[in-house]
């Protein structure tokens, strides 16, 4: 025998969005800590990571951080340009103030 599948009706939709936690390895903690003070260029990142010359790993961590909207560019129309440095957005400072980073 057959049976009919059971089709409830939904009753109440989600209400808010859940967040899925972002693991953050050290290269991108050592980038994004020091950004909620001011502004830096890469080569004072670089020399934060303990690098003189740019690697894959700040290449990396720098595309993530700008992915997920923690970190913008100063120049955005010009992401190689020699004067570029990167600064902390309102989502970053508000990552870093949920982890007990920064303060208010």
């Amino acid at each position: 025998p057959v049976e009919a599948p059971v089709e409830a009706p939904v009753e109440a939709p989600v209400e808010a969005p859940v967040e899925a936690p972002v693991a953050l390895f050290a290269s991108e903690r050592t980038i994004l800590a020091p950004l909620a003070a001011r502004e830096l260029g890469r080569a004072e990142l670089l020399a934060r990571l303990g690098h003189t010359q740019r690697s894959g790993s700040f290449r990396k961590a720098i595309d993530k951080l700008l992915r997920l909207a923690w970190v913008e560019r100063t120049i955005p129309d010009k992401p190689n340009s020699r004067l570029q440095m990167y600064r902390l957005t309102q989502a970053g400072s508000e990552f870093l103030r949920k982890r007990g980073e920064v303060d208010e």
